[in-house]
């Protein structure tokens, strides 16, 4: 993965705005290529308002995390590794590759994210280029064109 051009989230945050995870030596369930982005590339740091990455010191996996601020798990997913937070639920992929939205707390079931994390990259990247323009616009119909432009980019992603 180092020899390949760079994801399309690390031009956009930056290399420093991408939390790497370091799987070596957790016992987390997710498949070798998501072990390979996780490491090689990471998420964003921050897309705000939508996504905040895990801080360095939580537990990598939802298991541990859960464990560190006293919140119950099901066992199925205390391996799943915990990607960070939008506010709400966490951000956590498992060994389907797949990005979910969990809430611990059950408060609502699992909620499909992304296909994938390098996905999940990818479309923060579009959400957090497109925000700015959203956010300046100065009519209702600029913000609405920022708006359906960032829907098309998702679309297309993959």
């Amino acid at each position: 993965m180092p020899d390949q051009p760079p994801h399309p989230a690390v031009g956009q945050f930056g290399r420093d705005g991408m939390r790497r995870l370091d799987l070596s030596g957790v016992d987390a369930t997710v498949n070798d290529e998501t072990h390979a982005v996780l490491e090689h590339i990471g998420v964003p740091v921050q897309a705000a308002p939508y996504f905040t990455a895990a801080a360095a010191t939580d537990g990598v996996t939802v298991g541990m995390f859960a464990g560190h601020h006293g919140l119950r798990v099901d066992e199925s997913r205390a391996r799943w590794v915990r990607l960070g937070t939008d506010g709400l639920a966490h951000l956590v992929v498992g060994p389907d590759s797949v990005v979910r939205a969990v809430f611990l707390d059950g408060i609502a079931p699992d909620m499909f994210v992304n296909a994938d994390v390098s996905e999940f990259g990818l479309c923060l990247a579009v959400l957090d280029r497109r925000m700015s323009v959203i956010a300046s616009s100065t009519d209702l119909a600029g913000g609405a064109a920022a708006s359906r432009s960032a829907g098309t980019e998702h679309r297309q992603v993959r």
